[in-house]
């Protein structure tokens, strides 16, 4: 639980630096079609980040690389490490340039507006960053291997450092269009990919490894991360492709002019907790299902698959109740000022309802995901993430259509429908396949945590009944009464994760 300690602790502050990045560029910019043009060429490197930095080639790499590793050989997996990195930057640099030839071409065909306009250039001056945050997935998988997990947990504050900065200084000097403020912010996310890369650099070797740049691609284990990497992309990535479709049709089905801000937004929130303790816990817990899979210890990894999703129930369950019964005073609290006024946070919490309710099951998705690419299983997931994306993309066009305004709350619902059904789909397809999970146990546990998510909602309705209006009152004490009443709910039901989180180890 250290490992999951560091990782939370440093994504915690990560993910505060995020939320003051958002409240700093919605005061800046407000919620209108300049913001929603950059966060829309933001989700494309973004994506990658999403998918490498937290998922794919991470997930990929590092069964493999601990099999290398474990054997005792140094050089090879020097040499493997190298290989990876410059494999991985060549191919990205080239799909970059293809990238850039598609936005040009998309010039040619889109209508000239200026939110059109803006959000091709954003996007040319921001594609470099995929390349960059490749190699720091690489190097940070690299690290939770040989049992470092500080730096990579650190990348991301250095992002938000870069953006708040970018966006202070053009606030700061004076006559600037919104345009060229943009560019700036956009600028500024590049130097951030390279500050990142050195930053996870020097970490690996200040624990004594070097990375050997080559291209040996005759080495077996380099070929089966290939093929791993492939099909993880669409198996980890379905909840991330689905978000940029998301912010794609609110782009072109709704006539609200910030509809993709307020998207972002809302997604931002619903993945605080989704990033500070579930990815993180995911992200720490993975080396081990990769060691008890590499040394076939069948019943160790039923036991820890078990315990990871018993710990992501927990969790989750209660933070969807909670972000769902705080939404709106929470986004007034965080971003309503400057530019961005009441009736942006009113329409901000409707989407936000809807991505809040599958916050348990984005984490159990994400848990199962990695159970079956540490069996190095990853045509399981990604034919089941395939069905998915397809399923979310027909949601999103229906519901988009035929909801009320704001239409765009659709796009969250139909995320959150599948989030739920491809945790469940996995589960079963994983009970087969070990054989070894005690899964009446994890139902026990369930049934456990939804009383207490009860118990810890009727309390938190209390308190906001009497509670002042003003939303800094309204969300401590929902976080006090939530907290609390969670807390007593759960000692007195004797949930074993209650006392692992209090004592930081696992029980």
């Amino acid at each position: 639980m250290s490992a999951a300690r560091v990782v939370s602790g440093l994504t915690l502050v990560s993910r505060f630096l995020g939320l003051v990045r958002d409240a700093v560029f919605a005061a800046a910019f407000g919620a209108g079609w300049a913001a929603s043009a950059f966060t829309l060429a933001f989700m494309i490197p973004n994506l990658f980040r999403r998918l490498f930095g937290e998922g794919a080639l991470s997930s990929a790499f590092i069964p493999v690389f601990t099999e290398v590793h474990r054997q005792g050989d140094a050089r090879r997996a020097s040499r493997l490490a190298g290989t990876v990195l410059v494999a991985t930057a060549l191919l990205l640099a080239i799909l970059v340039v293809l990238g850039e030839g598609i936005v040009a071409g998309m010039g040619l065909f889109v209508d000239e507006t200026p939110r059109n306009e803006a959000a091709l250039q954003l996007t040319h001056i921001m594609l470099p960053y995929a390349v960059l945050i490749c190699g720091v997935a690489l190097m940070s998988g690299l690290l939770n291997v040989l049992g470092h997990f500080a730096a990579p947990a650190a990348a991301p504050i250095v992002l938000n450092v870069c953006i708040i900065s970018a966006v202070g200084v053009g606030s700061y000097v004076g006559g600037l269009g919104v345009e060229t403020r943009l560019t700036w912010v956009a600028i500024a996310v590049v130097i951030a990919g390279f500050l990142q890369s050195g930053l996870q650099w020097l970490a690996v070797r200040a624990r004594g490894f070097r990375i050997e740049l080559s291209l040996d691609l005759r080495d077996e284990a380099v070929r089966r991360i290939a093929v791993l990497t492939g099909p993880m992309v669409l198996g980890l990535g379905a909840v991330q492709l689905n978000t940029l479709a998301d912010g794609a049709i609110a782009w072109l089905f709704v006539p609200h002019a910030g509809a993709v801000m307020k998207l972002y937004l809302a997604q931002r929130l619903y993945q605080f907790p989704l990033g500070v303790f579930l990815i993180a816990l995911s992200t720490a817990i993975y080396p081990q299902f990769s060691r008890m899979a590499a040394d076939r210890d069948m019943d160790g990894f039923g036991e820890s698959v078990v315990r990871g999703l018993r710990m992501a129930l927990f969790i989750g369950l209660p933070a969807s109740m909670g972000l769902i019964l705080m939404r709106e005073p929470l986004v007034g609290l965080l971003f309503e000022r400057g530019k961005f006024v009441g009736a942006d946070t009113a329409r901000t919490a409707s989407i936000l309802l809807y991505y809040a309710g599958g916050i348990w099951a984005y984490g159990l998705q994400m848990m199962l995901a990695r159970g079956f690419y540490a069996l190095q299983d990853s045509k399981t997931p990604v034919r089941i993430a395939l069905l998915m994306v397809a399923l979310n993309l027909t949601l999103n066009l229906i519901f988009v259509h035929v909801l009320p305004e704001p239409q765009e709350r659709g796009l969250a619902l139909a995320t959150a429908i599948c989030a739920a059904i491809q945790s469940g789909w996995l589960a079963l397809l994983l009970a087969r396949r070990v054989g070894r999970v005690a899964w009446r146990e994890l139902a026990v546990q369930a049934v456990r945590v939804v009383v207490a998510t009860v118990i810890m909602s009727i309390a938190c309705a209390v308190v906001m009944r009497w509670l002042s209006p003003k939303p800094s009152i309204q969300v401590l004490g929902v976080l006090v009464a939530g907290l609390g009443s969670f807390a007593v709910a759960s000692w007195l039901m004797r949930i074993d994760e209650l006392r692992d989180l209090v004592h930081l180890r696992r029980g």
